[in-house]
């Protein structure tokens, strides 16, 4: 495991959860879209076929697949089993790169980037987190980071497609590439919409991309362990079924509006800016 890895296997073994709770966690630390209800732990609708895949092959975790149009799949483990070990293995799922490389491609980097094509995306790029069928492999080619994953696959909930990324792996910035230009300017209105407290970080939105970094630039394991916390506390916002449904209705009127000034970013900014501020579910969440 790396740096990024072994941080989160501690925090969890000293955080005092247990059961489904800790198996939870560790889901959502890891990157898959997973909630609870009062019948069990289960893979959202936004998953990835593969993301049942990869936990089927976590000795003692049980899928059990579903057709209700919320959720693909329940995860369930033996009550006997040690609980801590399945977190841990769920943690140490592969990762794209050895050593300290940069993570793989999340989309076809020649995929057109045309309004057309922008207009047309509804929901960014549907991702597996690990697109393996056995958790014992050393790499795995495009496999998602631990300490960006579960933002990398929220993002798309927001309309916002990504392209490449990588957690840093403890030592240096996180970074998510974003595919169409309007991205960038449509994530940061999200993320001003909805004010999400960041205290350890600070995020920087590029021309086309996200880096997020410590405050103060260094990467000791209290200042990554509070990076990854910020990150998993926007990504878990963006699971709100209430404000994904806001966000949608926000960017089906901005497109509507924009008509021929799909070049003009400033517009394209402001508007998104008034939709997405005057979104009364992105509000209730101040």
């Amino acid at each position: 495991m790396n740096k990024t890895q072994k941080i989160t296997v501690e925090w969890l073994r000293n955080s005092c959860l247990e059961g489904d709770e800790l198996l939870l966690e560790s889901l959502l630390r890891r990157g898959f879209l997973a909630f609870k209800d009062e019948d069990g732990i289960w893979l959202g609708s936004g998953s990835h076929g593969m993301d049942a895949a990869i936990l089927n092959s976590i000795k003692g975790l049980d899928v059990e697949f579903d057709n209700r149009p919320d959720r693909i799949a329940k995860i369930s483990s033996n009550r006997k089993v040690d609980m801590l070990r399945i977190a841990t293995a769920v943690i140490a799922i592969p990762e794209h790169h050895v050593g300290e490389a940069c993570g793989g491609f999340i989309t076809d980097s020649y995929l057109e980037t045309t309004w057309k094509k922008y207009c047309e995306m509804k929901w960014g790029f549907m991702l597996p987190v690990c697109p393996a069928h056995f958790c014992d492999q050393k790499k795995v080619e495009n496999a998602l980071d631990l300490g960006i994953a579960l933002l990398v696959k929220a993002l798309p909930l927001a309309r916002v497609a990504t392209r490449l990324s990588c957690d840093g792996h403890g030592i240096g910035p996180a970074k998510i590439y974003l595919h169409y230009p309007w991205d960038v300017y449509w994530a940061t209105a999200v993320f001003s919409a909805l004010g999400i407290p960041t205290p350890n970080t600070k995020w920087e939105w590029n021309e086309n991309e996200l880096t997020i970094k410590p405050i103060g630039g260094k990467y000791t394991k209290t200042a990554v362990l509070g990076m990854l916390n910020d990150i998993q506390a926007c990504a878990r916002r963006l699971l709100n079924k209430n404000i994904i449904e806001q966000i949608g209705d926000a960017r089906s009127k901005m497109l509507e509006n924009i008509g021929e000034r799909s070049d003009d970013f400033a517009y394209f900014s402001e508007e998104a800016a008034r939709l997405l501020q005057g979104s009364p579910a992105l509000k209730a969440q101040h």
